[in-house]
């Protein structure tokens, strides 16, 4: 009837409007993580070219700023050598490419035979016929649907991560959950164990994604980018070499960054507020449920034990989240810190003993001004 038409096209439109702001924000968080991935690429050639063209005053000018901020600073001179700032910026590249390893390495078939399998999964045409799961390098019983969403954090895919994030895992531990507490003996526990998975799998996957996203791609790069920011404004400020692209870049990547690193910040919570609801309004029905089954003839006492060391599992993988993502959080605190007493710092550079002196390097960069 036109009735009915007419609602579903006010239904449609309604859907519509509520799909374009979704898919415009993930594709500007897509975007964003991107562009920093290849901000991050390109700042790091520019930094090796100061290695590569030495002579140009300018690039001078800032390795004598990045040595002497390396003398004073206490931490790095307990190490006992000197690293020039392309050679950090080279060690700081290739561990913003660790995400990009380990993903590959957790949904990579192994032996390579497995790829040659024929992967069938449930359909509206064969719902009884049980997702195909393979072993991988670094885990074991993987299924498309996780390889899709690690792969898709890796390289911040924010659609498709929306599509796998916690609120679906919590549905889905919800749906098994009231299962669990209907079924009875071996069922029972079976629910159980799917249950503490859901969550189990959440927690381990966004640990990686504040370890290796967080802490090696985003922090250690914000404050690399901060200090080299500050070492260029302290050579600029006693050379005319003034170079407005660089610069830019500079604020970009930081900015950059920092979308990213918040992104990673807002996952990392919402997990971590599963884990923990898990942990304390769900904990002790599940032990009731576990020790109610736990004289059932039919219930292996191992399928129990297994239901414990979930539990346990669980709390170790949400304290490891929480450590990962306070270590993220402090590196760009250091970051922002830095950032900020460039602006007040006499010399533009700070570290975490204060500001760093460069009075007595006067002499030394007006040479470089004059070219001797």
């Amino acid at each position: 009837t036109p009735a009915v038409w007419g609602g579903a096209q006010s239904t449609s439109r309604s859907i519509r409007c509520r799909t374009v702001p979704w898919l415009a924000w993930h594709f500007m968080l897509t975007f964003c993580s991107v562009a920093n991935t290849a901000n991050i690429t390109k700042f790091t050639i520019i930094v090796i070219g100061i290695r590569e063209c030495a002579t140009r005053e300018g690039n001078v000018a800032i390795s004598a700023v990045w040595e002497e901020v390396w003398n004073q600073s206490t931490m790095l001179n307990r190490l006992g050598y000197f690293a020039s700032l392309p050679t950090v910026a080279e060690i700081f590249f290739v561990l913003a490419l660790v995400p990009y390893a380990v993903a590959l390495l957790y949904t990579t078939p192994w032996p390579l035979n497995e790829a040659r399998a024929n992967y069938l999964v449930p359909s509206e045409d064969n719902p009884e016929l049980p997702g195909y799961k393979y072993d991988t390098i670094l885990s074991r019983d993987m299924n498309h649907g996780s390889a899709l969403a690690i792969l898709s954090e890796a390289i911040g895919l924010s659609c498709c991560v929306a599509c796998t994030d916690t609120l679906y895992a919590k549905t889905k531990f919800g749906q098994q959950f009231e299962e669990a507490d209907r079924a009875h003996g071996k069922m029972r526990v079976k629910l159980l164990l799917n249950c503490l998975r859901h969550v189990i799998t959440q927690c381990e996957r966004c640990a990686i994604r504040s370890g290796f996203g967080g802490v090696l791609k985003n922090g250690l790069q914000l404050n690399l980018q901060v200090t080299v920011l500050a070492c260029r404004r302290a050579a600029e400020a006693r050379i005319e070499n003034h170079n407005a692209e660089v610069m830019f870049l500079s604020l970009w990547s930081i900015t950059l960054g920092l979308v990213s690193v918040v992104q990673i910040w807002v996952d990392a919570y919402k997990v971590f507020c599963f884990a923990k609801e898990v942990l304390w309004n769900k904990r002790d029905k599940i032990m009731r449920m576990v020790e109610a089954e736990a004289e059932a003839e039919d219930v292996p006492e191992k399928m129990l034990r297994k239901v414990y060391q979930g539990l346990c599992a669980v709390k170790k993988f949400a304290f490891g989240l929480f450590l990962l993502t306070l270590t993220c959080a402090l590196l760009v605190l250091y970051a922002l810190i830095k950032l900020w007493m460039s602006h007040v710092c006499e010399h533009k550079v700070w570290n975490y003993n204060g500001c760093v002196d460069l009075s007595h390097m006067s002499l030394k960069l007006e040479r470089v001004e004059e070219g001797e």
